[in-house]
This record gives structure tokens, C-alpha cells and sequence, in this order.
């Protein structure tokens, strides 16, 4: 008998007809069947789609579980279905939506009776096989159809973060007796690499680090780290650092480096003479480079290597273009908008390099810390100053209002419904952007300070570095789950089968 169901997750859909034979016609994912005759196994397996079962004994109860809801076409039978299809054409279409929560993920599982597959998604995204990205797949442009002409899995890859929940109960407390670390080094290379600049002595501890367990390991040991401009990027795989040279050199180094942290090659590009280098952000593509012209008493401009093309560009920066000198100290990308952030000594701005537009968006009592900054759909978090006078900055993108401007503290995490900060008496929760909070984890007598404390959330764990009162070292580790409350893109998919 030919028989059709929709399985539920996790909900087991029972079949009771006497039986031999099993095939199963379609399906869209793994499942799991259990045949049993009165109430004693015949067999169990996993199944796939065109999977097929001769059991060595007839079966009275067919039972069947899926970890996702799916449609599926099984024959059970005592009598074997001897079937292929007998037409090249689709006899059967179906649309549904599929949500992608951020860079690369299957939307579209191995299924032997589909003929053609149709998805569009109002995102640019890149398509493949397993581990796409947008350096290895096709890049489709918004709005524009992609026809899938196989039964073979399809993966798509979207250029935005996935998201992930930050569990703050009971994190896992590690003392790290022999790191010192300064309180604005910690920078995230992906989401097992950390960079630490232990201050401007540029000591021993300065470094690549993997969080791999949770734990905090050094790979690099190299004094040619303390040579680093901003922090080491990622770009096809391969991690590669911008390095410091002699400001009348005119010229620009970057390093690639192995997962060992070793200097596999050096490459050099032409820049202004007189560049005093001080800071280098990466959006993907282009790498931005920039500081001081002849020491700080000239005008900086950006320099801009195109990875993939060798392309250098110089671009001018207006702000403040009433004053002979400009200094840029720090350099962000925004992972949300595509924006770019110029911090320039206690002032912050954002706006687009490439065409010289910007608008200013607060000034600080302190500098601004060159620690990461934590990014939202509607807000960016931003630090200044170090130990006493160090602030949290929660702006709101729209209004540019600091919601935090008054509290002192470190904030840790941020996603569409939650804020996670440090107080000196513990963490806390916010669920209304600071309008009220509640202590989820309360310190111990060695009291952590919020002002020296920085963090980086990754797949790996929300990894929270700090001291207490008495200078000792620890780093917390809370748990992250994934989220998938929001999607990051939707895709409109039309399947055909036979």
C-alpha cells in the first residue's frame, strides 16, 4: 500500500499493516523506522529518501520518528514495489519559505525524487555544496532566481553573522595566573581565534589565542605579533596581519600567517610617505589602513588594498578639514549596516570611506577603547576610557542617543531582546534596553571589576576577560545557544518532483 504522511518532530506516527517490504519513495530529511511484530523488533534503522527494505521476517506495526515535520511517500507492503518513474517530467510542485539565520547553512536536503528546484531571496547571497561561502560559491544578486537542476543537497551562504543567546547562569570560571592582559587588547580574529596586545610594552603574552574548549591556549609565540596593526583578519581561509614599518618607508606590510602562527609570506604595498600607521579594519574584501601623516602633524588619509584584486587607493577624510592635522585612531566595519566607524581621540563617527561622508555621533569624556564593538540592528556598543572612567556607550543608530551614558560598566552582549553588562557586584540582564535589569549572577568576595573587563561572543561560548580588586586574572566562560528567533534572510523556494 502507497501511503502519504506528514511527520512531526519527535511525534512517532504509527502504521499498523502486516508487511515484508518497505520503500520509501520521498521524503525531505533523515528519519528514524521501527518495524515490530506483536510488540517484539524485526528491525530498526535510520531512512533516507529512495531508501529500500526487505525485512527477514513479516512485521504487523510500522513506527515511525523524525527530528524535523516533513512529508513523506512510503510503500509498506507484503508484496515488493518494483518502481521508477516513467516520465523525465515533474508530476508534482510544492512552494514553502526557508529561513537562513547567517553565513552558511543547507536550505535544501539530498532528496532523489526532486527534478528542479527554484529559490530567490530578496538578500544577495552565494550557492554550493557543503561549506559554501562567498569565496568558493555562485553569487546570485537579490531578487534574482536560482534554478537548482539535481537532487543533490544546496547550500546557501549569506555575508551576516549568525546569532547566538548567551546563557549567563553558572558560567565556568578559568584563573588566568600566567596571561596579563591590557583592558582594551582583546580583539576576535573568527569564532576560535582571539588576538591579546598586552599593552603597549608589547610583552610576552601578546599574541594569538585559540578558545577551542573553552579554553584560553596561545598558538603564537612570536615577538612579530607585537608588530600587528589593528588585529590579524581572516580572508579565504588564510589569517593574515598588517605590520608595522618605518613611517618614512612608504610602503605597507601584510603578513600571512599559519594556524601555528608562523609568517608564511610577506607582501608589500605602496602607501603615502610619512605614514605613522595606528589602525587597519578589513570589511571582507578591502583592507583600510590608516593613522597620521609625519608623525601627526599632517593630514591621514585611508589607504585601501583590495585583497583580491592587489588594487591600492588613497582616499582623503574631510572631517575636521579645517585643521592642517587629523589623526585617525581606530577604524570599524559594521557587521549590520556596512557602515564604517572613524574614532579620532574622543570622538566618534560613522559614514563611508569610499565616498568621504560621515556624521559625527558623540564625543567621550575618555578616548574610545579599540576593543570590538558589539553590533544590533537598532544599537552599537562602544567603550571609553580605562579603569575609573571607563563607560559603556549604548547608542541608538536612529536618534544617535546614548541610552548608557551614565553607567559604568562593561557591556557583554547585546541581541534583539536581550542586554547582557557588568557591575562591580555581578551581571546583569535586560530585557527593555536598560530600563530595568535583574542580577542573574552575583560576584563572590574577590569582586571582579567591570572597568578593566572586555568580552568576544562566538559559537565557542561568551568569553568575558577581567581581574579583580587584587589584579588577579580570570576569564569567564557562559554558554551560547543558537538563535533562531530572527531570521537573517528568507528564501521562496518552488520544487518539483517526479
Amino acid at each position: 500500500m502507497l501511503l502519504r504522511k506528514t511527520l512531526k518532530p519527535n511525534w512517532p506516527v504509527e502504521i499498523n499493516q502486516v508487511g515484508q517490504f518497505i520503500k520509501l519513495m520521498s521524503c525531505e530529511d533523515t528519519l528514524r523506522l521501527t518495524a515490530t511484530r506483536s510488540g517484539s523488533e524485526v528491525v530498526t534503522t535510520d531512512a533516507k529518501a529512495g531508501f529500500e527494505l526487505a525485512a527477514v521476517e513479516q512485521f504487523d506495526k510500522l513506527t515511525l520518528t523524525s527530528d524535523i515535520e516533513q512529508k513523506i511517500e512510503i510503500w509498506v507492503s507484503k508484496h515488493k514495489l518494483n518502481y521508477d518513474a516513467l516520465s523525465t517530467k515533474a508530476s508534482r510542485s510544492q512552494s514553502f519559505l526557508t529561513e537562513h539565520y547567517g553565513e552558511s547553512q543547507q536550505i535544501l536536503p539530498y532528496d532523489p525524487s526532486q527534478s528542479k528546484v527554484t529559490i530567490l531571496s530578496e538578500s544577495e547571497f552565494w550557492v554550493g555544496g557543503e561549506g559554501v561561502d562567498n569565496f568558493n560559491g555562485i553569487r546570485v544578486l537579490p531578487d534574482t532566481p536560482y534554478v537548482h537542476d539535481s537532487a543533490s543537497p544546496l547550500s546557501a551562504f549569506i555575508n551576516q553573522p549568525k546569532s547566538f543567546k548567551a546563557l549567563v547562569e553558572n558560567p565556568t570560571v578559568i584563573e588566568q595566573t600566567g596571561i596579563a592582559y591590557s583592558n582594551n587588547s582583546a580583539r576576535k580574529i573568527n569564532e576560535s581565534l582571539i588576538y591579546i596586545h598586552g599593552g603597549y610594552t608589547q610583552n610576552s603574552n601578546t599574541g594569538i589565542y585559540n578558545l577551542v574548549n573553552g579554553q584560553l591556549n596561545k598558538i603564537y609565540f612570536s615577538g612579530v605579533a607585537g608588530n600587528f596593526i589593528g588585529a590579524p583578519f581572516m580572508y579565504n581561509g588564510d589569517m593574515y596581519a598588517v605590520m608595522k614599518t618605518n613611517v618614512t618607508g612608504g610602503y605597507i606590510r601584510i603578513a600571512k600567517i599559519d594556524s601555528s602562527g608562523n609568517v608564511l609570506s610577506m607582501a608589500e604595498y605602496s602607501a603615502p610617505d610619512g605614514l605613522s600607521q595606528r589602525c587597519s579594519m578589513f570589511d571582507g574584501v578591502k583592507l583600510y589602513i590608516s593613522g597620521s601623516q609625519d608623525s601627526g602633524t599632517g593630514r591621514a588619509d585611508v589607504t585601501v588594498i583590495n585583497m583580491l584584486t592587489n588594487e591600492v587607493n588613497q582616499y582623503p577624510v574631510s572631517i575636521n578639514a579645517g585643521s592642517s592635522s587629523l589623526r585617525i585612531d581606530e577604524m570599524f566595519h559594521d557587521q549590520v549596516t556596512g557602515e564604517f566607524w572613524l574614532v579620532i581621540g574622543k570622538a566618534l563617527y560613522r559614514g563611508d570611506i569610499l565616498t568621504d561622508t560621515y556624521e559625527h555621533i558623540i564625543t567621550t569624556d575618555q578616548p574610545i577603547k579599540n576593543i570590538d564593538p558589539i553590533y544590533h540592528n537598532e544599537y552599537v556598543v562602544f567603550h571609553s576610557g580605562n579603569d575609573e572612567s571607563s563607560k559603556a556607550h549604548l547608542i541608538e543608530r536612529d536618534t544617535k542617543t546614548d541610552l548608557a551614558s551614565t553607567l559604568y560598566a562593561s557591556m557583554m552582549y547585546l541581541d534583539d531582546n536581550t542586554l547582557i553588562y557588568m557591575k562591580s557586584d555581578g551581571i546583569y540582564q535586560s530585557t527593555d534596553m536598560l530600563a530595568s535589569a535583574t542580577l542573574e549572577f552575583p560576584f563572590n568576595s574577590e569582586v571582579l571589576d567591570p572597568k578593566t573587563s572586555q568580552s568576544i561572543a562566538s559559537g565557542l561560548g561568551l568569553f568575558v576577560f577581567t581581574e579583580n580588586q587584587d589584579g588577579n586574572r580570570s576569564m569567564l566562560r557562559f554558554e551560547m545557544v543558537a538563535d533562531t528567533s530572527t531570521p537573517k534572510a528568507v528564501f521562496r523556494v518552488f520544487k518539483e518532483s517526479f
